[in-house]
């Protein structure tokens, strides 16, 4: 997640370090401008998609458009979430079409592989983060959640289409159970890109450290990966532990997190960890490192705990309010070297066993 770097120039050195620790980059279209073909001979498997908004215009663009491009709240103004930029009429073909012509002129002139769209999930709406509530223009109304799905989605689409063969990343999966909302699920935007983005999965920034989502709750964000993974789409997941808290919460945060993803991870997908706001969002970790091997099933509840099993070690995750121990039946490495034949898990907390 480069685009979410304090600092955005990078010297050679980094630039050849962020490629080899990654194999999915989001970045500004400046951060590696003229320098892909370097990265990808430091890592072939490497895709870099170009960040840019789905559905505001910049700070400095709130004449640069026709006006009735422009989304309006109840009273006829312009509206602007907490970052300063201005909301657009997402129905608006026309603001559909610029997305897409945007985004083929980004790639041409970066090298980038594929673009990413940010702020195309219902989360936009948040009245929190907004100046005013965006009226449909077709009902007159505040938009609805599934609404802005349905016409989020049709951008994505015409972006898409505009930049074939070229992959495309919709940030708006948000979390398992915005994936799976029975009245507007975010799950439909993958009918038209390639790659989602679950930016609040398994915790949203500023939750408490000692706060744990409900274990169905935890459960959708593991599944959000499996139904993807079974449609041919790819998933990003990004954590971010940016509430206070020692260096031994958010180290079992991101053990955690990053168990869970192996137990909804077919091979396809990607995750990623912030530790704090400002905090270098390019950082590599020791985790995704480990050598478990392949997965040799699904994952399942076994023992008050969520397993899987793989062809070089075993997943074991806690998302209960109870501590449990459990036997491993065999001796492993724990992720801290140690060798072990059972496991004691607090709950919000996990082990990555390997057998070498």
């Amino acid at each position: 997640m480069e685009n979410e770097a304090g600092n955005h120039r990078h010297d050679d050195k980094q630039v050849l370090a962020h490629a080899r620790d990654f194999d999915v980059i989001t970045a500004l279209p400046s951060s590696y401008r003229g320098r892909v073909r370097a990265m990808k001979k430091a890592n072939p498997d490497l895709t870099v998609f170009g960040y840019y908004n789905g559905t505001f215009a910049y700070n400095g663009e709130s004449t640069k458009y026709p006006e009735s491009w422009y989304a309006r709240d109840g009273r006829g103004n312009k509206i602007r979430n907490n970052w300063g930029v201005w909301m657009m009429d997402p129905s608006n073909p026309k603001w559909a079409q610029e997305r897409a012509e945007y985004c083929a002129n980004l790639i041409a002139e970066s090298g980038y592989d594929g673009c990413m769209m940010d702020n195309m999930g219902s989360g936009t709406l948040a009245a929190s983060t907004l100046t005013g509530q965006p009226i449909n223009p077709a009902t007159g109304n505040v938009w609805t959640h599934g609404e802005w799905l349905r016409a989020t989605s049709r951008i994505a689409a015409t972006v898409r289409a505009r930049i074939a063969p070229a992959p495309l990343l919709v940030n708006g999966m948000v979390s398992g159970n915005s994936y799976f909302n029975s009245a507007a699920p975010a799950r439909q935007l993958l009918d038209s890109a390639d790659y989602g983005l679950a930016e609040t999965w398994m915790r949203t920034a500023t939750q408490p450290a000692t706060s744990l989502r409900t274990e169905a709750a935890w459960r959708n964000d593991v599944d959000l990966l499996v139904d993807a993974g079974a449609r041919g789409k790819r998933i990003l997941t990004l954590t971010k532990m940016w509430a206070p808290g020692s260096t031994a919460e958010k180290r079992q945060w991101h053990r955690f997190a990053f168990a869970s993803f192996l137990l909804g991870d077919d091979g396809s997908h990607h995750f990623a960890f912030s530790y704090g706001r400002g905090v270098n969002a390019m950082a590599g970790h020791d985790l995704t490192d480990v050598a478990i091997g392949d997965p040799v099933g699904p994952y399942a509840k076994v023992g008050g705990v969520y397993q899987r099993s793989f062809t070089k070690g075993r997943v074991v995750v806690n998302p209960t309010q109870a501590t449990v121990t459990v036997p491993l039946g065999a001796a492993y490495t724990d992720i801290d070297g140690a060798r072990v034949t059972s496991v004691t898990l607090a709950p919000g907390s996990a082990s990555i066993l390997t057998t070498g």
